[in-house]
């Protein structure tokens, strides 16, 4: 590919999430396999009856299974019984292997049994359902790196990579339906791979393995091929979110390109969109294919506008606010409330009625404006009643968080509504010692920045696919003082710190700081200050100016000055 190389392993704070939902694919082929008897290469013997495993199984979680099968490999001999009559009756090594091998066993005697056998692991701690991630997982790796207990060797290009059938099988559907065929080869010990690279097949071997996989835009293409031909989507998912993030004007056309031979649509989508963000006078010099232009052509564009009593809308060209519709008489007699955007709509939610001088009662009112009719219309009430809190839109969904309620707790409820069934329901909870200053959307994922009870600084995710919060785990650099707003554009979160107005940039698949520059030259950033991104733009608006960053040029333009004060929210709606 035509471009500046970047090369980039994910091994950032979110790999123990992306690892969690692989091994989630793994553990009902791992289960199948036990119960078909499928690719079993050992017996293990009580007396007269045996049960058929997988060594690579037994190896990783007894250390009696390990010593056995060990003896047998040095001795040269091939691995086809293990006797442990002495050791445990029938029914405790079942009672053993059901342990290791479904996630939803649980027996009452099962300390015993591993005693017995010397298990590699303590059952109070590592469940059933915990075995693969803790246990199975981190015991394959070392065994292949060290070529212990491998059952195949995949040839390819010359090159030989030693592996365990168990394991290709659990995460490769193409090597599962080629062991499992029951044609004479799929049994050799060596089998040979046509039509891919030894180089894109190491990676991606390594990323069975490990969750980990290595990209670079020299060598993506090939290891998409590769994914393609084994059969293993979470590796063209992987390559997708890359090419998301390392695009640019360069190479949008062969990624587009990609986009068109691996079907990746939603790759395609994003790709035209950031095209359109960057405003490029002449886009057929980019050399976008009369498909993607024509789908160009007809993207609905992002429009910037500033929610508050009254809507603005903020027209490029001529880099000027006009006002577009005012709140309904109901939402207008309120304050406290929070919106967010969703496709062309912007959604207001709760708040409290306005009382001087009283603390009022948090509404659980909802309302919506969609930008491309005009109009405003009630959607369903929140479930909890809820003012000063945050709310953010991802992936169809409208989130509302935090808050408090009419007696002024502190909320740690998250709620989340449905436009296409016009309900609300909830979700996981906030942490109870956890204080909200910010929130943002990145890579598919609810961020929130805020404070624990012992004033420190801690940044959490939300996963909607599993529905949990999630610390992200870094240390938040010591110069973080309140207040602090948080923007999300691709994978990376820019961090407005302070009234000085410090800008630091964090990149959620590293994990890595970067300080950026003082957030506005010259300015000194007072209450009323509003960020928000749109396009490849982060726009500052406070009582003086309204400054926006471009993340691709790095450096603060001035833009037309807003014409209202008060309180107000940013959103990038979409208007057809």
């Amino acid at each position: 590919m035509a471009a500046k190389e970047s090369s980039e392993t994910f091994c950032g704070p979110l790999q123990k999430r992306r690892k969690a939902r692989f091994l989630q694919t793994m553990q009902p082929v791992l289960s199948r396999l036990i119960q078909d008897g499928s690719l079993t290469d050992v017996e293990v013997r009580v007396g007269t009856e045996t049960v058929q495993a997988h060594s690579v199984i037994l190896a990783a979680v007894s250390n009696v299974f390990y010593n056995k099968l060990s003896a047998k490999t040095r001795s040269g001999g091939k691995i086809t019984s293990l006797d442990v009559t002495e050791r445990v009756s029938k029914q405790e090594l079942d009672i053993f292997m059901n342990y290791v091998y479904d996630t939803d066993h649980r027996t009452a005697n099962i300390e015993t049994i591993c005693k017995k056998l010397t298990a590699k692991f303590d059952p109070e701690e590592v469940t059933s359902s915990k075995m693969l991630q803790e246990v199975l997982y981190p015991n394959f790796y070392i065994f292949q790196t060290f070529q212990r207990f491998c059952d195949v060797a995949v040839c390819l290009e010359g090159k030989t990579f030693y592996s365990h059938r168990a394991v290709l099988a659990c995460c490769c559907p193409y090597f599962y339906s080629f062991f499992t065929c029951g044609l004479q080869d799929s049994q050799d010990d060596m089998i040979n791979l046509q039509g891919i690279s030894s180089d894109s097949f190491a990676k991606i071997l390594y990323f069975i393995y490990t969750t980990e996989l290595e990209l670079s835009l020299d060598t993506v293409q090939d290891v998409m091929v590769t994914a393609n031909f084994l059969q293993v989507p979470e590796v063209l998912d992987m390559c997708a979110e890359f090419l998301y993030c390392e695009a640019n004007l360069e190479n949008c056309a062969e990624i587009l390109g990609l986009c068109e031979d691996f079907n990746l649509q939603d790759l395609r989508l994003k790709i035209l969109e950031y095209v359109q963000d960057c405003r490029v006078e002449d886009v057929e010099s980019l050399g976008l294919s009369s498909q993607d232009l024509a789908l160009l052509k007809n993207l609905p564009k992002r429009r910037l506008v500033a929610a508050a009593y009254d809507f603005f809308l903020y027209t490029e060209e001529s880099r000027t606010w006009t006002m577009i519709t005012s709140l309904p008489e109901g939402p207008r007699s309120q304050e406290a409330f929070e919106s967010a955007s969703l496709g062309s709509c912007v959604y207001v939610v709760g708040g409290k009625q306005y009382q001087p001088y009283t603390v009022g009662p948090a509404l659980s009112k909802a309302q919506v404006y969609d930008l491309k009719s005009n109009t405003w219309r009630d959607i369903a009430s929140l479930h909890q009643e809820r003012k000063y809190h945050y709310m953010v839109g991802l992936n169809g969904w409208v989130y509302a968080m935090g808050g408090m309620d009419s007696k002024s707790q502190c909320l740690h409820s998250v709620e989340r509504y449905n436009p296409k069934g016009d309900y609300w329901e909830f979700v996981d909870y906030l942490p109870l010692d956890f204080t909200m200053y910010s929130v943002t959307t990145c890579m598919g994922y609810v961020f929130v920045i805020g404070a624990t009870t012992e004033s420190q600084h801690k940044l959490l995710y939300y996963d909607p696919e599993c529905d949990t919060w999630v610390d992200f785990g870094l240390k938040i650099p010591e110069s973080f003082e309140i207040p602090v707003t948080i923007v999300g554009y691709r994978e990376r979160m820019y961090f407005f710190v302070g009234y000085g107005a410090d800008m630091m940039m964090l990149n959620i698949r590293t994990g890595q700081w970067t300080h950026i520059s003082s957030c506005t030259p010259c300015v000194c950033i007072a209450g009323g200050t509003r960020y928000g991104a749109h396009g490849n733009v982060l726009f500052h608006i406070d009582r003086s100016m309204t400054l926006g960053y471009d993340v691709q040029e790095e450096r603060w333009n001035r833009f037309g000055k807003f014409p209202k004060m008060g309180s107000f929210q940013l959103h990038s709606v979409l208007k057809g």
